[in-house]
């Protein structure tokens, strides 16, 4: 007798405590975390590089998939900036080539804080030649003589914008806490990009403008050119009076538009308190994460149940928005075991996903209520936080502390019994 005859014999793991399936399919799952101040964009892509050169030796009817990516949000990020960067390519790569030396590199944060230095600094430049520029045609300068005057006249307004700037966001760069890594980010970021215009302003504009700049002819005025420049000049100096007759009307009716200035306050408070309140607001970033608790001592197969059921409602009711589901038995965020699973859940793309309840906080609305309807286990449904590694999930921490000295038990039936009040729609 031989073991064919009485089992079925066949390759297969050696541990069957973590299972995995994408789209109803079996699959073997591998996780990768970015280690701390590795680069995701190099990392994904050198990740990539090695599973394809080991895709050809893969057995027929295997493949490699990608089913929860965080780099597209990422390089959406990248290319809305692409603009920006190009306008103030020198500030940029200076702020580049800086960030290193603080421990820093280049993700969402330290871009939208770039973009931020770029609306408030790169005017600086524009100051210099602006006032060369109307020292020439008012006192009939030469482009040096014009551009020393001018840096005698703006050179300390220059230094003091760098300072009053300074002095708000280098403390910040100081500050503690998970909290305070986002803060040095900006801080860091900003103050860099601030010195760099500054220097520029300070340095390398007045050497453009003597060097460039042409002396007008005698007499010439601003609005004697022709074409669209003369246009331009023309219909300039027309908004200039206007603004001037504008706010001289506004002083001589003091009362009325300092009415009109507490609206405006009152209007800007209102605004303020319907914009949400968390430090970073949550981005749809086109995934989303399940997590599955079944009660003590279940087994895989009924873990296994209640993960198909999610899976199908993913894929079948809101197939319109999901591109893949992958789910893992045996594994969530609060450990593993039996009655342990989780999903991983990628979006459409966001051009494909444009119409009112297709983002993905409306998705985890929905499919919260629809989970919540499952009996035989707790499923919560999440996006990933708006900052990658600072927690799996966006929200708040809570801590429950047992101050009446019930014990272990006490504590946790007060956990268990908070957990299923949570879900509850608040009155």
């Amino acid at each position: 007798m031989r073991v064919k005859d009485v089992a079925e014999v066949g390759l297969g793991a050696d541990n069957y405590s973590i299972s995995g399936s994408f789209n109803g399919m079996p699959s073997a799952a591998i996780a990768l975390r970015l280690a701390p101040g590795g680069n995701l964009l190099e990392t994904v892509e050198r990740v990539r590089a090695v599973l394809d050169a080991q895709e050809p030796f893969l057995p027929e009817g295997v493949k490699i998939i990608y089913p929860y990516d965080t780099t597209p949000v990422v390089e959406a990020s990248i290319s809305s900036v692409v603009m920006t960067i190009i306008e103030a390519i020198v500030l940029l790569l200076g702020a580049f080539a800086l960030l290193p030396l603080f421990g820093l590199n280049i993700n969402v944060l330290t871009m939208y804080a770039m973009v931020l230095a770029i609306g408030l600094l790169v005017d600086d430049a524009i100051v210099v030649v602006e006032n060369v520029e109307r020292l020439m045609h008012d006192e009939g300068l030469s482009p040096l003589e014009a551009t020393r005057k001018s840096m005698h006249q703006i050179k300390g307004a220059l230094i003091g914008i760098g300072m009053v700037l300074s002095a708000v966001f280098v403390p910040m760069a100081f500050f503690g806490g998970s909290a305070g890594i986002i803060y040095r980010q900006f801080a860091i970021t900003i103050v860099i990009c601030m010195t760099l215009s500054v220097l520029v302003a300070l340095i390398f504009t007045p050497a453009l403008c003597a060097t460039i700049l042409k002396a007008p002819k005698p007499g010439q005025s601003l609005n004697e050119k022709k074409g669209f420049f003369g246009w331009f000049n023309r219909s300039f100096d027309r908004g200039t009076q206007r603004f001037e007759r504008g706010v001289g009307g506004m002083l001589a009716r003091r009362g009325r538009y300092l009415v009109v200035f507490l609206l405006i306050v009152v209007g800007t408070g209102f605004l303020f308190k319907q914009i949400p309140a968390a430090f970073l607001p949550d981005e749809d970033q086109s995934l989303l994460m399940v997590e599955v608790r079944m009660p003590a001592n279940s087994s895989a197969e009924r873990t296994e149940a209640v993960l198909t059921e999610v899976r199908d409602y993913l894929l079948e009711e809101e197939s319109d928005i999901i591109a893949s589901a992958q789910t893992v038995s045996g594994f969530n965020f609060a450990g593993r075991g039996q009655n342990s699973g989780a999903a991983f859940v990628q979006l459409k793309d966001w051009a494909l996903r444009s119409e009112d309840g297709q983002d993905v906080f409306s998705l985890t609305q929905r499919a919260q209520e629809r989970f919540n309807q499952i009996k035989d286990a707790q499923v919560m449904v999440f996006p990933p936080p708006a900052i990658l590694e600072m927690g799996n999930a966006m929200g708040f921490n809570f801590f429950l502390q047992d101050n009446v000295g019930l014990g272990h038990q006490g504590l946790m039936a007060a956990r268990d019994q908070f957990l299923q009040l949570a879900p509850a729609p608040t009155r």
